[in-house]
């Protein structure tokens, strides 16, 4: 005797099947399935709210109107990717809820990394091979400089970042040993900074306003001329 059971499963399977090669879109083709990854371009990304981030993207399947913006969780807790435009990224939907899309932790390609800030108050391992930090590189945000013997310096400027620098002026008229020259401001403050001197061709010192500027002053006359000086700065007790 046939088994009812057995026709009632080989119904469901050759539907099933139907629905996968013809579709059940008005235009045919495979139906959207909200528990699977797409893939998407990014366009751009932007806060928001707080330290909430979301991004732009475009996907690669035209029947899918993109949510903007889409909430962006980093892959590690208190880190902060900051990703470039055309970066290839998967997107998913939580328990295949289509009101509930997210950024799959998964790169594509194109694009890439931009930047990545991470604040937390762990230990970081120790890390094998070579690595470079702000400090090798001449680091830290971008100084400005300001004249204050306008009388005698027609023009300054100022090449490198906080941690190292080159600083040039030029000295129309001479200048008298104790004389303040310039004022450099740091891009961010500076807890306990500490600094070294090279002069090259200007009898200078410094002196620290807290942390947050220096005043570059003759020690010596200063002759009329193009004069250099460098400056490496650092902090004499870090933040542990």
């Amino acid at each position: 005797m046939p088994d009812p059971s057995a026709d009632l499963v080989e119904s469901m399977r050759l539907l099933h099947r139907r629905f996968e090669e013809e579709g059940t879109e008005p235009s045919g083709g495979s139906p959207m399935d909200y528990r699977a990854l797409y893939s998407a371009v990014l366009i751009r990304q932007r806060s928001i709210g707080g330290d909430l981030q979301g991004v732009d993207v475009q996907f690669d399947d035209p029947r899918i109107v993109a949510p903007q913006p889409i909430p962006y969780s980093p892959f590690c807790p208190a880190s902060l990717p900051r990703l470039k435009k055309g970066t290839r990224l998967l997107i998913g939907w939580i328990g295949g809820d289509e009101s509930q899309p997210y950024v799959a932790g998964t790169w594509l390609g194109n694009g890439g990394l931009d930047s990545l800030s991470i604040t937390s108050g762990w230990t970081a391992p120790a890390v094998g091979g070579d690595t470079v930090t702000e400090h090798d590189a001449g680091g830290g945000g971008v100084p400005t400089i300001d004249i204050i013997d306008v009388a005698d310096i027609s023009a300054a400027t100022l090449k490198g970042r906080d941690r190292l620098m080159q600083i040039t002026f030029t000295v129309d008229n001479n200048i008298n040993a104790g004389t303040p020259l310039l004022t450099v401001i740091m891009a961010r403050e500076y807890i306990d900074p500490i600094s070294i001197l090279s002069k090259d061709s200007a009898a200078v010192s410094i002196t620290w306003g807290g942390g947050a500027y220096f005043v570059l002053s003759a020690t010596d006359t200063i002759n009329v001329g193009s004069r250099v000086v460098r400056v490496q700065v650092g902090e004499a007790d870090p933040p542990q």
